[in-house]
């Protein structure tokens, strides 16, 4: 084949109004897309045998985790959080020795990150609500106690995008 020059001197001018204009677009795109990311904050509302709990969410569309038997979507909630609930009611934070009345709340997620493989402890809540446009709406979805993270971009918990 032949060799062509694809590049060629450019005018001054040229460059400065295309700078100027590559300027102007990535100002209006981050304006455009961090008054979007203001809407992934939610509240959360949990119903256990113990109480009601109330949380802040982040929505995460990286979030995919599921229940592989019921398909159910999984909510992360943070260790500091969890403190919130209480030891008791933190059967989802770890599998060891429970009763046979809590072993029927009890589902167990594969996970699939960048750290690994791991094996997740999740409950099914009696009752968990999403607020929607300033209305809770109640949701299908099971509870992960993350004993590693302590917030979530500011929020107690990771709420898939799925949910929404």
């Amino acid at each position: 084949g032949s060799i062509s020059t694809v590049f060629g001197e450019m005018d001054m001018w040229v460059f400065v109004i295309l700078a100027a204009a590559s300027a102007f677009l990535t100002y209006f795109l981050q304006r455009a897309l961090r008054s979007r990311m203001s809407g992934k904050f939610c509240r959360i509302r949990v119903t256990l045998d113990e109480g009601q709990y109330e949380f802040s969410g982040f929505f995460d569309s990286g979030n995919c985790a599921t229940e592989p038997i019921s398909g159910k979507a999984v909510i992360f909630i943070s260790a500091s959080a969890a403190l919130e609930v209480g030891a008791q009611s933190l059967v989802f934070c770890r599998a060891g020795n429970i009763t046979e009345e809590d072993a029927e709340k009890v589902r167990f997620v594969p996970l699939n990150t960048v750290s690994g493989y791991s094996l997740a402890v999740a409950t099914k809540p009696k009752k968990l609500e999403i607020m929607v446009k300033h209305d809770f709406e109640e949701r299908d979805a099971l509870i992960v106690c993350d004993e590693h993270a302590h917030d979530y971009s500011g929020a107690q918990s990771l709420v898939p995008l799925s949910l929404l």
